[in-house]
């Protein structure tokens, strides 16, 4: 049976072995040779964990020793090891004290969108955010609410997509449910949530043009008690926010409007596919106004309203208010005409 090596080595800035173990690699060539000799013996992978002695944690030293393992083993025997710790709360109180104790943690909910960002090398664990704060066993972050006096539905930051896309909450909030049918694969569905959603803050969040559409208010708990922020205070640029480095993100209010809404995107094929482009619209007949948000055109999600009586220019007033770039996935000139054409048949149904 060929068993996993972990081959450990404590260092120093300066590169001083005093105070180690003799028997403890201490060298990229020391550690290159264990990894061989451990190799030789039938080991199916060499794990190599470079510590800092004095705090315990991982050291961007262990890539220099992976490389030359590699050179001299073979890269399919070599796997690093960050040094994470990794809080797991049951309660949002436990959450809560977890995010004040550690103002720089990485806050995991379904993890889709941030273990691609550490697969790709752009976010590190180790460095970056020792810590890691697990959410998923918090009950009140996965709960929603519906008051029908004041017409708003609360959901919490917890909630997964594959829940918003059935019944009944897709009967409350049915543009919300089209968006989340969108998102991804039923895997991707299952596991992600729209407070991840909300706390990537991509252009292309499924998500976020149906908030912004709907004036949804995002509510934060951190260090210094609880506070509302509309969506559109929230939202400040491309993957940045209001969210301070204490908070995280307890639930969103909706209001439930009078009137027609849906969602709708474009993309480069029909499912599990980034927007070129999408546009959430709604009607709010109780203040007689058109109201829709898109996304992957701007920054951020951004809204457009227009009275029901300019029902005829809206299309035209949506597509001039965006700011699309021009990138792998479409021009801007094509995010412009598809954002006209989306429009005008979402006025075709809401209007019919």
């Amino acid at each position: 049976m060929n068993w996993d090596v972990f081959i450990t080595c404590a260092i120093t800035g300066s590169g001083d072995t005093a105070g180690k173990s003799p028997h403890v690699p201490v060298t990229p060539q020391q550690i290159a040779d264990s990894a061989i000799d451990a190799a030789k013996a039938g080991a199916a992978v060499v794990h190599i964990h470079v510590r800092d002695p004095q705090t315990g944690k991982g050291s961007r030293s262990t890539e220099l020793y992976a490389e030359v393992v590699e050179n001299q083993v073979g890269a399919r025997h070599v796997c690093t090891v960050a040094t994470v710790t990794v809080m797991m709360p049951t309660t949002l109180d436990e959450a809560l004290a977890d995010r004040l104790a550690h103002p720089g943690a990485l806050l995991l909910a379904g993890g889709t969108d941030v273990m691609v960002e550490i697969n790709e090398g752009h976010r590190r664990l180790d460095t970056e955010a020792p810590t890691v704060i697990a959410l998923g066993r918090v009950p009140e972050l996965s709960t929603w609410t519906h008051d029908p006096v004041a017409g708003t539905f609360t959901i919490g930051a917890g909630v997964t997509w594959a829940e918003i896309e059935a019944t009944p909450l897709a009967e409350l909030v049915p543009a919300l449910a089209q968006a989340a049918r969108t998102v991804g694969s039923p895997q991707i569905r299952h596991a992600g949530t729209i407070g991840g959603n909300l706390a990537t803050c991509s252009p292309a969040g499924d998500g976020l043009p149906v908030l912004a559409a709907l004036d949804a208010v995002v509510h934060l708990a951190g260090g210094a008690g609880r506070r509302s922020l509309p969506i559109a205070g929230f939202m400040l640029g491309v993957k940045h926010t209001a969210l301070l480095p204490d908070e995280l993100i307890e639930s969103v209010t909706v209001p439930l409007l009078d009137g027609w809404q849906g969602y709708s995107k474009v993309g480069v094929r029909n499912a599990m596919v980034i927007a070129v482009c999408s546009l959430a619209v709604s009607v709010d007949r109780e203040s007689g106004t058109l109201r829709a948000a898109f996304g992957s055109a701007a920054p951020v999600a951004t809204l457009v309203t227009a009275p029901l009586e300019e029902a005829g220019a809206f299309p035209e007033l949506v597509a001039a208010t965006a700011s699309p770039i021009d990138d792998v996935r479409g021009s801007a000139a094509y995010r412009r005409h598809a954002l006209r054409v989306l429009a005008a048949r979402a006025l075709e149904r809401c209007l019919a």
